[in-house]
């Protein structure tokens, strides 16, 4: 609906909404696309599910890259894999049909502003869509409190948006509007969204999100399309071309970039841009100007001094004095907090579909000329839905929080906010749902302020010219992401280009410090969906004994986090999440021995829905390349003689020097490698093919030190598959009814990895036939000493051995100090030289990843 309904059936909306919120008969609108003249290519690329394999997408967009050759593609999904790279398919496939000469546009996610973009809009070579408001919608269907109100403000920053930054150190591209309008439905039972508000069968829907901008910013693109042949002979805009025409003349909506990117499209500007010719520009045209690059993506140490250089094309007729500056939110001019509780005895208002949610209303008072209202919510729950609707002095709906699940936390702001009195409107999304208990609330406004140096500060550009401007950065002195904006502005236009900012933990001989703030999520999709992710980059010297990254936090209650230490091949070393014995402590830590010199990189990852309590709460990291205090007593070495088949020793005190509870264990390797077939720890055996919904996939625990993985899959029909712990995430080369792939690299994420049969041969025009799948995974790791046994047992080798010991590992809290025990038992021949490695490991059941520790060699002779 959104890129080519065609607008030429009347709908009465009067029949969509509740009878507890009638209009009048006769209420008629149309649904017509951005581009309705475009040839619209549907690939229902999920199959028959809500969620697919990305070797199951990939078949629906390399079928519509391969036969079809679109100009554009719309992709309306993704995901949160940590590590985050370039070894994700759908960014594989992404840049590759980018490089063919197609554009791709891809929804940024639904997580919330403090979410980061999920992947693949994360990928540099395509459009990042980001979401803005436009809530005429909401005011038709009284919606989320909106009888309160007398009217609306639309172009603001959704709150729905998945903004922040990538864990590469992106932001969105730019934002349309998605929340919320009209699009086109069916009646059809299988359509379950399809209802109205009184729960009836409709042909519409009141739809949003990401998911409604992606779409709407590829209409965009295929009018510039469109407009650039007009006017060039018939030849082709290249992809990069539409972004930068897309970027250069989007409207700025007074928010930072790192929520509006380069702002909200402007369809008429990005055709107006197209048509012109730098050589000829003509006056129908318009004052544009072309900005040579749509984001700059600066990472270095803190306080360091970096140059990056933006060059602008002047489009139009006249010779324009362009201006250019560098901005950032600098100050806080008002802050307001505190709390309601919406208990059973609270104020009901009637809602859209007829429920009678409690609510609070809530005052506050800002000042006139602030640049920007942020608003935050927060509840001690986890298990409701708490809407916060904000209306202004002059009675406008101005903005929602719009929770996406049972979460606990949600953000919402307004730019160019009206001085005077607000209301908040604070209520209990869902009626059925708990008691949310105390929400807390905050209500904060800030003014931007000029950063950093750009020179020329203005220079005269004569029509079709070209000069470049210097932009001149002080990296910010705290290790992470921040951003500023660097405007542009010409006669009557203007343009923002995002400048992301990453400075890197600084560093000296003993480690770093580095710190943030644990915020939470808006509930999408559940638990192990990201309420936010922070990244943190380490240059990591070379000759380092070890590196450690502890995560420590207070004051905040049943908050769940997870950290991920990813080395410089992209492969997670290590992770450690906060939760032991299902009780939430204040503090992870991760570990990696002998690092390879380069950058490493941190992931905080805030589970979503968590405990929320607090506003927000203040976390402290550090970056260790101490080694462990860990000490042996009894291993031997090389002038050590053990006789055969007689029990020796080793006793192995570990001092948790962290900041969290760890599971410690022993973890002997022999020096071979060996590849092993692991054990399954879901069913991998005769499974139904096509997997049905809802199925757990084959699913195995890979072990540390794995330098190659391979998966295989048979089954009675043409199947393929992609295998991977998230990211890496490779495809399988299928040949008829078996399908193979293999992963190399110096050492695989350790964790749990998957296998994703699906078939192969798409898109299909029926049913796959039903069969049976079978799949296996290989490793090849290093072998485990066979000749030991120890206190704790090895998670590591139950992955390969049904008979190995059970886990019974050696819980440490911080500061804590213990003692495991390997038995060493020869066999062999008489002089048979013994070689190993005693691998010190940690172990999150949670999670089910973990990492080594410290790894100690040991050798003897068999006497």
């Amino acid at each position: 609906s959104s890129v080519a309904a065609q607008g030429t059936q009347t709908y009465d909306i009067s029949q969509f909404m509740n009878p507890a919120h009638p209009l009048p008969a006769g209420c008629n609108i149309k649904v017509r696309g951005i581009a309705p003249g475009a040839t619209l290519d549907v690939m229902k690329v999920f199959g028959n599910s809500n969620s697919a394999f990305n070797s199951t997408i990939l078949q629906g967009l390399d079928y519509a890259l391969t036969q079809d050759h679109p100009d554009v593609f719309s992709e309306s999904f993704g995901g949160y894999p940590i590590p985050d790279s370039t070894q994700d398919l759908t960014r594989q496939f992404n840049s590759q049909a980018v490089a063919a000469g197609a554009v791709v546009v891809e929804s940024s996610g639904d997580s919330g502003v403090e979410a980061s973009p999920s992947s693949a809009s994360s990928d540099p070579s395509v459009i990042s869509a980001g979401a803005s408001t436009t809530f005429r919608n909401y005011a038709q269907g009284t919606q989320y409190g909106f009888q309160f109100a007398k009217g609306w403000l639309s172009d603001n920053i959704s709150s729905i948006e998945s903004a922040g930054f990538t864990q590469g150190g992106r932001v969105v591209d730019l934002v349309a509007p998605g929340e919320a309008n009209w699009a086109l439905c069916s009646t059809n039972p299988e359509f379950e969204e399809c209802t109205n508000f009184a729960g009836q069968r409709t042909n519409l829907q009141s739809f949003g999100g990401t998911s409604e901008s992606a779409p709407f910013i590829a209409g965009g693109a295929a009018l510039v399309i469109q407009a650039y042949r007009n006017t060039h002979r018939g030849s082709s805009p290249s992809p990069a071309l539409v972004r930068q025409l897309l970027t250069s003349t989007s409207k700025d909506l007074g928010e930072p970039s790192s929520e509006e990117g380069a702002g909200e499209m402007n369809t008429l500007g990005a055709v107006q841009a197209a048509e012109a010719d730098g050589n000829a520009p003509s006056a129908t045209n318009g004052n544009h100007l072309l900005i040579g690059t749509n984001q700059l993506d600066i990472s270095s140490t803190a306080g360091t001094a970096v140059t990056k250089s933006v060059k602008v094309t002047n489009l139009s007729t006249q010779t324009q004095i362009v201006h250019a500056g560098a901005r950032a939110i600098t100050t806080q001019v008002s802050n307001q907090t505190g709390s309601v509780n919406l208990n059973t005895g609270s104020p009901t208002f009637v809602d859209q579909f007829g429920n009678t949610p409690r609510s609070r209303m809530v005052t506050f008072t800002i000042p006139s000329g602030a640049d920007r209202l942020l608003a935050f919510d927060s509840w001690t729950g986890g298990t409701s839905r708490v809407g916060m609707t904000l209306i202004d002095p002059n009675g406008n709906f101005a903005a929602y929080t719009r929770p996406q699940g049972d979460g606990n936390h949600g953000e919402v702001d307004v730019a160019h906010p009206v001085g005077g009195k607000w209301t908040a409107l604070i209520f209990l999304r869902d009626g059925t749902l708990t008691n949310p208990g105390t929400v807390n609330w905050q209500f904060t406004t800030q003014d931007f302020g000029g950063v950093d140096s750009v020179l020329p500060s203005s220079q005269t550009l004569a029509p079709g010219q070209t000069k470049s401007f210097q932009l001149n950065v002080t990296m910010p002195s705290s290790a992470g992401d921040s951003s500023q904006d660097l405007v542009i502005a010409g006669n009557g236009a203007s343009a923002v280009v995002p400048v992301s900012l990453r400075s890197l933990v600084k560093l000296n001989n003993a480690g770093g410090t580095f710190s943030g703030n644990l915020i939470g999520g808006n509930g999408r999709n559940g638990f192990f969906q990201p309420g936010q992710i922070d990244t943190y980059d380490i240059q990591v010297p070379a000759g380092k004994p070890a590196i450690s990254v502890g995560l420590s936090f207070t004051n905040s209650p049943g908050t769940e986090v997870f950290g991920s230490l990813i080395g410089p091949n992209g492969q997670t070393v290590s992770a450690d999440d906060n939760v032991h014995n299902s009780t939430n402590t204040n503090g992870l830590q991760a570990y990696a021995p002998t690092p390879q010199a380069g950058l490493w990189r941190f992931v905080v990852d805030i589970i979503n829905p968590v405990g929320g309590q607090v506003l927000s709460a203040p976390y402290q990291g550090k970056v260790s390349f101490a080694a462990p205090s860990v000490a042996t007593s009894g291993l031997p070495s090389s002038s050590t003689t053990l006789p055969a088949g007689k029990p020796s020793k080793v006793r192995v005190t570990v001092t948790n020097n962290g900041v969290g509870t760890d599971d410690f264990f022993l973890d002997p390797r022999t020096k071979k490698r060996i590849a092993f077939s692991l054990l399954s720890l879901t069913p991998d055996s005769n499974l139904k093919f096509p997997l049905p919904g809802g199925t757990a996939p084959p699913e195995y625990l890979m072990p540390t030190e794995t330098n190659e993985v391979d998966a295989v899959a048979q089954a009675t029909e043409p199947v393929t598959f992609d295998f991977g712990f998230g990211d890496p995430d490779i495809e399988a080369v299928s040949s008829g009814n078996s399908a193979s792939g293999t992963f190399k690299t110096n050492e695989a994420s350790p964790g749990i990895w998957f296998i994703g049969p699906t078939p192969a041969g798409g898109p299909f025009s029926a049913p796959v036939p039903a069969g049976k799948v079978s799949a296996a995974m290989i490793a090849n790791t290093l072998g485990f000493d066979t000749n030991t046994s120890s206190s704790t047992g090895d998670i590591w080798q139950q992955t390969v051995d049904p008979n190995a010991a059970d886990f019974t590992p050696l819980t440490l809290a911080p500061g804590q100090r213990g003692t495991m025990t390997l038995t060493i038992t020869p066999s062999g021949k008489k002089g048979k030289v013994v070689n190993g490695t005693l691998f010190v490991d940690v172990f999150s059941g949670r999670l089910g990843i973990g990492g080594e520790v410290v790894a100690i060699p040991y050798s003897y002779t068999i006497g």
